[in-house]
């Protein structure tokens, strides 16, 4: 099963690798190229973004990353052009080590719970994830996978302690990864306690490795890098309390199959449906939203409440259970409290355990009849990403043969990438204009606030309407931030992508 799942993670990052850069690929293509030069000074960068304007700082040390994946993409940037090679070298490695230390925990359990395999490898969100292997989410869920395989392994063979040391490097390579996972050293502890385990070694090792690294940053930067971030949060915007909570739990809905709903029993599956209704109303109130919107968000609330509940009845079970219920747990509440929004991708690591927990209680037909549906969304997911980032080029290409002089732009992700390419300045928001400066606008691409008194000059739209969405703030849908939209996915026939030129009075 390792080889199999490994094989199969791979060929989804194979399959992508000749789309554009999606999402925050953009940032880290960027920050990659600028740090070829200093390495060892991962921090000294800067690119115009919250919360520093179009002014330039000193450093970057208030970015809310670890630098580990900054120092992996920029390794291979420097070895690679920009092409589907790199995409390959980035993200390939990754694909395999998730895939195998997945293959890893699913041995351990019942033929019935190793079914899990097929609910994991339909999500949606893995998909994307594998897909765009530039971005953050893949090293961080594939560390922490094979940390958790691990721990398992060590206790399986306390004679063999080379699993418990491994435990503590891949935790703490974890962290540096990607800072939500010290959300698993807190799961993982907590687990120790309860069966009476002190794995000293995956402490120590943990604890040189992670800690050394804070205290090498510290004297590069005068503090350690993480309570430096959580010290300077506040600078950062971020989305209300409930919209995050209902945003993780429809997003989780997406990830998941909504057939976890007969893992329950009689009393949680209509505490389940009745709480969808409410939620849904309030996710989706401030907007001019369908009929068959209102269904696809209750849909959703229902999955990701089913998994919430199935994660809350793992708790009360004694061994692996109760380790898979308190990760996924820890998971979505440390997205709810702890990230600035919502995103299906913060989700990625609660994907595994859920579906463990889920196949062990579902028939074989129950499954099937689940995944089936999920696959299919899946694909149609991958493809709408795809096409999204595409038609960003293809707007941006028309505005270049258009309009050869760059002017000034806003926007992210591909659109940003894409403009930036062709000669574009990013500005920030709030910055003021030169008189009869031109400024494009994307629609889809998270542009910030427009300039009062811009006068439209041309517009141009993708020719591709893919009617799947997973970004279109016009239709309140934003599968990687609740603030660009409520629900997750969405049904649209209009362009994919619009780019409105202005000039400035």
């Amino acid at each position: 099963m390792r080889l199999r799942l490994a094989v199969a993670c791979a060929v989804l990052v194979a399959i992508a690798a000749t789309r554009p850069p999606v999402l925050d690929e953009e940032v880290y293509l960027n920050i990659a190229a600028q740090l070829q030069g200093h390495p060892w000074r991962p921090y000294d960068w800067w690119r115009p973004m919250q919360p520093w304007g179009d002014d330039p700082a000193p450093d970057a040390f208030l970015f809310a990353h670890p630098p580990l994946h900054l120092l992996w993409v920029s390794l291979w940037t420097a070895l690679l052009p920009w092409g589907p090679a790199l995409r390959l070298a980035v993200a390939t490695p990754f694909a395999l080590l998730l895939g195998a230390a997945a293959g890893d925990l699913l041995r351990r359990e019942s033929p019935r719970a190793q079914r899990g395999a097929w609910l994991w490898w339909a999500s949606p969100i893995l998909w994307l994830a594998l897909q765009s292997g530039l971005m953050i989410d893949l090293g961080v869920v594939a560390l922490s996978t094979a940390a958790l395989a691990a721990s398992l392994r060590a206790r399986e063979a306390p004679d063999r302690p080379g699993w418990e040391w491994a435990e503590g490097v891949l935790l703490a390579l974890a962290c540096l990864w990607k800072y939500p996972a010290l959300i698993l050293v807190f799961v993982l502890s907590l687990d120790a306690l309860r069966s009476g385990r002190r794995p000293w070694r995956a402490i120590l090792s943990f604890g040189l490795i992670f800690g050394g690294v804070q205290l090498g940053l510290a004297a590069l930067y005068g503090a350690p890098h993480l309570l430096h971030v959580l010290s300077e949060a506040a600078q950062i915007s971020r989305g209300p309390l409930l919209g995050r909570a209902i945003g993780a739990v429809a997003r989780l809905g997406v990830a998941l199959s909504p057939i976890l709903l007969l893992t329950l029993d009689l009393r949680g599956k209509i505490a389940v449906i009745t709480l969808s209704a409410p939620l849904t109303l309030i996710a989706l109130q401030d907007g001019a939203y369908t009929l068959v919107d209102h269904g696809l968000m209750a849909l959703f609330l229902i999955g990701g409440l089913s998994a919430l509940g199935l994660a809350f009845t793992a708790l009360t079970q004694p061994g692996r259970s109760w380790l898979y219920g308190a990760w996924a747990l820890a998971v979505v509440i440390g997205v709810i409290v702890g990230h600035n929004y919502a995103s299906g991708r913060y989700l990625l690591p609660a994907i595994l355990p859920l579906a463990i927990l889920g196949a062990e209680r579902l028939s074989r037909r129950a499954l099937i009849l689940g995944v089936l549906p999920w696959f299919a969304l899946a694909g149609a997911t991958s493809i709408a990403e795809h096409r999204q980032a595409q038609a960003a080029v293809d707007v941006v290409a028309q505005l270049t043969a258009a309009q050869p002089t760059p002017g000034l732009f806003t926007g992210e992700w591909t659109a940003r990438w894409a403009l930036r390419g062709a000669g574009w300045r990013f500005v920030s928001p709030g910055a003021t204009l030169p008189p009869r400066a031109l400024y494009a606008e994307p629609s889809h691409s998270s542009p910030a606030a427009r300039p009062t008194g811009l006068v439209p000059v041309a517009v141009f739209e993708s020719a591709d309407t893919f009617p799947l969405r997973i970004c279109d703030p016009e239709r309140g849908v934003g599968l990687h931030a609740e603030t660009l939209g409520a629900l997750p996915l969405g049904l649209g026939l209009g362009p994919l992508e619009r780019l409105t030129l202005y000039e400035a009075p």
